[in-house]
């Protein structure tokens, strides 16, 4: 089963990219890349990224390696998470 927590992180902790690499969206390898660059430079935390099933919404990568990250931004949870297979449906 999935699970999820409710966190209020602060935004100096989150890292929000002014931009993606170019078809980031579409090839794994390069997303990949992203993230792992983001985890080996370690800056902040927290990586906004855009979301591929909701546009408009953002998912939050957190790297609970790096030197600020903290549990006390934790709110609530764990919850359990259902996932909606009827996104994965092909119509």
């Amino acid at each position: 089963p999935f699970r999820f927590f409710v966190a209020e992180i602060p935004e100096k902790f989150i890292l929000m990219p002014p931009s993606y690499p170019a078809r980031w969206q579409t090839e794994y390898r390069i997303s990949r890349a992203f993230g792992d660059a983001w985890l080996k430079a370690s800056e902040r935390p927290v990586l906004r990224v855009p979301s591929l099933i909701t546009p408009g919404e953002w998912n939050f990568l957190l790297n609970p390696l790096q030197r600020d990250f903290s549990l006390k931004w934790v709110i609530a949870g764990p919850s359990t998470y259902t996932f909606d297979h009827r996104l994965l449906e092909q119509s």
